[in-house]
């Protein structure tokens, strides 16, 4: 078959070679499969290193700007149109009765699997010392897994040996492969993530590829003694160059059947391009690995207009990011790692390398133990010794002879963007399963345990031609467990997801013989791993009547994996301090590995229904957009994992001031989201007020006219202080004033005071000058108007203004949680004249158009257009003008006075196009006719055009201007 052919049987297209073909294959290469020493070289065009005598081999010339086709339109909204996504696929929801069904077949598959270990062990162990002359019965099992090691070390020789005389090529690109990072994070420390980035940008050897890192944090939970989340860390603290922050309601399709929002933001940190993700619910790591594989293959497929499982904003976003900011077209290859993993200065070069074998889909690295802080700890020597055995050992085998290694730690991977890996078959037909509460013990255990291992055997099952290497050179550094009850529970994940996916490929159609047969060998021994570990007992009783050839045959098959892995000090370990750490470990692997191995299936076997991450991922809840989804969301972490304290809740609490129609809309919103709290001071209008929000009683809502309540309060809203209807029994605050000095007594430092009421021009200001000095968070943003209120009101457009514009993006995050777009204003009194030109022009054109009863008449029209274009030109004069004397009730704001800069800023945050149609300019020569002299002058100005912009802007809608009869 030609090897075109066979690309496209594991989902890769041939790549173009280039004019003459180049072919990579050096002796250094093939030593690199087998000693984990490959050549060095630098990608982007320059000449490999090749052995002393022969003639490096050039890397082609790779295409220049002027060979590449013209760019396309790469805004989010033309992004957006490529795609349309899949509908939401109802999840499934069992009755009680079968959810407590399929709690209880799990219970009673465990106590079968448990009786079922037990009773095995206990007769092969009795039958060893009841006839220990058939000793030659029971010799297989206790052999199997040192017989296949050692067959895999002589094989690893021969190889070795063959590819140092038969060096093999490499399929050398046509242009730099673009990269892609992927970061997924959960609860890491500030110093793991701002380690992890800068281990990404410091990478050697790739300055002529095209790359760009996502970082999706999943949900927001945080560990005790951090102060903030790792995704308020990432926002606010880490990620500083920022480009845009956007809030995007129903973004995608969970792999549970559900709608998720996300908090994004995108820049660049340190010359790399980012786009950092956080979601509002905690999905696992599987949710995120979907996510990412989904959206990379998908965007290779965009001119396709392919069905996806993101809305079209968030895909138009991700895509615009891509392909403007980073400049990738087309990605090439997915670089995974951990929030709390290091790479070496080479290892994504490394990586790459690998990856250019013929069929080759995935590249693992090699894992270390980052021993910083603790060199000569006894655990970091065992786990780092049981890594590199591990490593050296099996996966060195796989990727050198069968070419299957069967676990890509998402530590440290490379994955071609393909069918084999990233489409549909494999993400949402096998690899997204979401397990049902009825399901077996098994898939559940599939479902959250090894999300690594097992998207590969789904792919070496479903794609038998593909393979997956191993780079030893590319290194990758980890933190690993500190204390016993951790590291059981890591390794209690471990060994049920190995053996559970081992299980798989047992009886797995496409899979390679001798991987079949270690699969089989591992499972065995799993299950009779206590008389394995008893046999050791027995073998020592047979040394007194079983003839010496017999047990001399039997040691030397157990020397020759003991033997290989001293020999393992001698290549692969780099320098004097790793051979004596790895050796002292070695000793301790050797000897105490069967106990350890004992009580982890122990361990195992009594939490094997256990579906969580267990001491390993405890943590501080964080306030969550929605209730969180009781379901299996464990996720796969090689290693790296840390004790985590206690849960303790903690909720956001909103308190709003005010009884009218905005702040019922406000209310049943924030309820969704927030502990929310209506305050009225008097007793008795509390009341009133509880009758007039009748209904709300399903949100978390709570009407009180205490105001030791309101010092619980995060966000203070004071919405319009005046019921919808007045009564005579009405007290409390009638006034602005009054509602803002009751806040000012119980608001702290780093709250948030919002005025949302209508106020004149720059009494705003005036009236939150007293929480300056205060380290309060101030601004004012005016309520929608009433008939955006008509339709959704949280798929409306939000204005915000700030006192301080450094809290800009921390009081736009809590408004983007509600409204599905935020617009910021420069300031207060800009944010005031927009309110009133806003509602001036809504109440006269709503009345029109919606044909309501008491339709104003000709006097009252032009009164309120003449007064609202008045004011407008006004601010417009004030802002272009820079006067230094601002009228009354104003206060001076450099942002409006200093030279238009107010004006200059809305015309960049307002990206709205103002379209004339026939009826504005019929509406426009009427006008003229009928006498509206100063409006009809003003329509040429830009000040009644920005008017009729901002009426777009709020509804979302072309706002048509009014027709006088």
């Amino acid at each position: 078959m030609p090897r075109g052919g066979r690309l496209k049987e594991v989902g890769l297209e041939p790549p173009k070679p280039p004019t003459p073909p180049a072919t990579e294959s050096s002796s250094s290469d093939a030593a690199s499969s087998s000693s984990g020493r490959s050549a060095t070289h630098s990608d982007g065009g320059h000449a490999t290193n090749a052995p002393s005598g022969q003639r490096p081999t050039a890397l082609p010339n790779y295409p220049t700007v002027q060979d590449l086709p013209p760019p396309e339109e790469t805004s989010p909204q033309k992004m957006g149109r490529y795609v349309s996504q899949v509908p939401v696929e109802p999840r499934y929801n069992a009755e009680e009765e079968l959810k407590t069904a399929g709690k209880g077949r799990v219970g009673r598959e465990r106590i079968y699997l448990i009786a079922a270990v037990v009773c095995v062990n206990f007769m092969f162990i009795f039958a060893t010392w009841k006839w220990p002359m058939y000793y030659y019965i029971y010799l297989p099992f206790i052999t199997i897994t040192v017989f296949l090691n050692s067959v895999m070390v002589c094989s690893l020789v021969l190889n070795g040996i063959r590819f140092r005389i038969w060096k093999p090529k490499k399929l050398i690109p046509a242009k730099p492969e673009d990269l892609v990072y992927l970061l997924p994070c959960y609860n890491e420390t500030p110093e793991e993530l701002t380690k992890s980035l800068d281990s990404l940008v410091d990478q050697v050897n790739i300055d002529q590829h095209k790359k760009a890192v996502i970082i999706i944090v999943d949900g927001r939970v945080r560990g005790p003694g951090m102060e903030k989340t790792s995704g308020e860390f990432l926002l606010d603290d880490l990620l500083l160059d920022r480009k845009s922050r956007h809030y995007i309601k129903n973004a995608y399709i969970t792999w549970t059947h559900e709608q998720m929002d996300v908090e994004a933001q995108q820049g660049t940190y340190r010359g790399l391009p980012y786009y950092c993700i956080v979601k509002q619910q905690n999905q696992g790591k599987r949710d995120s690995l979907i996510v990412l594989r989904s959206f990379l293959y998908k965007y290779n497929l965009r001119h396709e207009k392919p069905k996806v499982i993101f809305s079209p904003s968030f895909f138009g976003e991700m895509a615009s990011f891509l392909a403007s900011d980073a400049g990738i077209t087309h990605a090439d290859c997915l670089i995974g790692m951990d929030g709390d993993t290091i790479f070496e200065a080479t290892c994504v070069s490394e990586l790459l390398k690998e990856s250019r074998y013929p069929n080759t889909i995935g590249v693992c690295g090699y894992v270390s133990v980052d021993f910083t802080g603790s060199q000569w700890g006894l655990w970091n020597l065992y786990q780092s010794a049981e890594y590199t055995i591990s490593q050296g050992l099996r996966r060195l085998h796989q990727s050198m002879v069968t070419n299957k290694v069967s676990c890509l730690p998402g530590c440290c991977q490379l994955l071609k963007v393909c069918e084999t890996t990233c489409g549909d078959k494999i993400l949402m037909d096998l690899f997204g399963y979401c397990p049902k509460p009825t399901d077996s013990l098994l898939k559940h255990t599939r479902a959250t345990a090894s999300e690594d291992r097992n998207h590969v055997c789904l792919m070496l099952s479903a794609f038998p031609k593909a393979q997956t290497r191993q780079a030893l050179r590319a290194r990758a550094y980890t933190d690993v467990p500190h204390s016993w009850s951790v590291f059981l529970s890591q390794r209690r994940r471990w060994t049920l997801g190995a053996t559970s996916n081992d299980l798989f490929l047992v009886f797995a159609p496409g899979i390679y013989w001798f991987e079949r047969i270690l699969a089989i060998a591992n499972c065995l021994v799993w299950f009779i791993n206590i008389f394995v570990f008893a046999s050791l007992g027995a073998l020592i009783a047979a040394i007194l009547f079983v003839e010496g050839w017999v047990i001399l045959c039997f040691a030397s098959i157990m020397l020759v994996p003991v033997t290989y892995y001293i020999c393992i000090v001698f290549w692969l370990p780099r320098t004097l301090r790793e051979r004596v750490q790895y050796a002292i470990g070695c000793v301790m692997y050797v000897c105490g590995g069967p106990f350890i191995n004992i009580m982890v299936l122990f361990y195992a076997l009594y939490y094997v229904d256990s579906f969580g991450w267990g001491k390993t991922r405890k943590v501080v809840a964080e306030a969550t957009v929605r209730e969180k989804v009781a379901v299996p969301v464990d996720e796969e972490k090689e290693i790296g994992l840390r004790s985590i304290g206690r849960p303790r809740p903690r909720h956001d609490t909103v308190v709003i001031f005010g009884c009218n129609p905005y702040a019922m809309q406000l209310l049943k919103t924030c309820a969704q989201h927030y502990r929310t709290i209506v305050f009225d001071p008097s007793e008795e209008s509390a009341d009133t007020t509880r009758d007039y929000f009748s209904g709300t009683e399903n949100y978390s809502v709570k009407i009180t006219s205490d105001e030791e309540e309101l010092a619980r309060a995060n966000v203070y809203l004071i919405t319009s202080p005046f019921l919808a209807s007045p009564t005579e029994s009405r007290q409390g605050p009638t006034n602005l004033q009054q509602a803002v000095e009751i806040v000012s007594r119980h608001v702290k430092p780093g709250k948030i005071v919002m005025i949302e009421t209508a106020a004149s021009v720059g009494t705003t200001r005036n009236l939150l000058k007293q929480f300056e000095y205060r380290g309060v968070l101030t601004g004012y943003s005016p309520a929608p108007s009433v008939t955006s209120m008509k339709r959704d009101f949280a798929d409306g457009t939000k204005m915000v203004s700030v006192l301080d514009a450094k809290n800009m993006h921390l009081i736009e995050r809590f408004y983007q949680r509600i409204f599905a777009k935020t617009v910021a204003l420069p300031s207060p009194e800009a944010a005031e004249m927009f309110h009133l030109l806003e509602v001036a022009l809504q109440h006269s054109q709503g009345i029109v158009e919606t044909k309501l009863e008491g339709r104003p008449d000709a006097v009252e029209l032009q009164s309120n257009l003449r007064r609202i274009s008045s004011l407008w030109k006004e601010f417009i004069i004030e802002a272009e003008s820079g006067l230094d004397v601002m009228p009354p009730h104003s206060t001076e704001d450099s942002n409006v006075i200093d030279k238009g800069k107010a004006v200059e800023d809305l015309d960049q945050d307002l990206e709205i196009t103002s379209v004339e149609s026939k009826r504005s300019r019929r509406h426009h020569r009427h006008q003229v006719d009928s006498g509206y002299g100063s409006v009809a002058s003003f329509t040429e100005q830009r000040g009644f055009q920005k008017s009729c912009q901002l009426g777009e802007a709020m509804n979302q809608q072309p706002s048509m201007p009014m027709e006088v009869q």
